[in-house]
């Protein structure tokens, strides 16, 4: 099950067509006059650089996830995921993940994304580790989470 958000633009009906075409359960923010947040990455000699543009996903409201929190399918979920980058732009959200996933005993897993986000957001991202039973990172991530 995936959840986030999308614009009113041809990319967010790709991405919606994708989650249809590979039969994944779905919940997804539709964004109304807003473009669907893309992300280009390159990796060169095992650099990676991503540039993105977030649009919809910094207009994805946390009432959505307190809905989408109730529904069956969710409390059938033995784990969640998600990342610095969604801390970002809706650090309320990835709360209340957290919350949900340990008072229901579920796996809670946490990917650090960025090196940079703990310049303007390091004390979100360490409040994510208190609930997180995996972290991923990379050796420079591991090394901005502690400085």
């Amino acid at each position: 099950m995936t959840l986030g958000a999308i614009g009113s633009d041809g990319a967010g009906k790709l991405v919606e067509s994708q989650l249809q075409q590979e039969d994944l359960v779905y919940h997804i923010h539709k964004e109304d006059n807003t473009l669907t947040g893309q992300c280009a990455v390159t990796v060169n000699d095992g650099d990676r650089t991503c540039i993105a543009v977030l649009d919809a996903c910094e207009a994805y409201p946390a009432s959505h996830i307190e809905s989408v929190l109730a529904r069956p399918e969710v409390q059938s979920c033995k784990a969640f995921y998600t990342t610095g980058f969604f801390v970002e732009s809706n650090f309320k959200a990835c709360q209340l993940m957290a919350e949900h996933a340990l008072k229901n005993n579920r796996l809670f897993c946490f990917n650090f994304a960025a090196e940079y986000l703990f310049e303007s957001r390091q004390a979100e991202i360490l409040e994510m580790l208190e609930f997180s039973d995996f972290v991923f990172c990379n050796r420079d991530e591991a090394f901005a989470a502690t400085q």
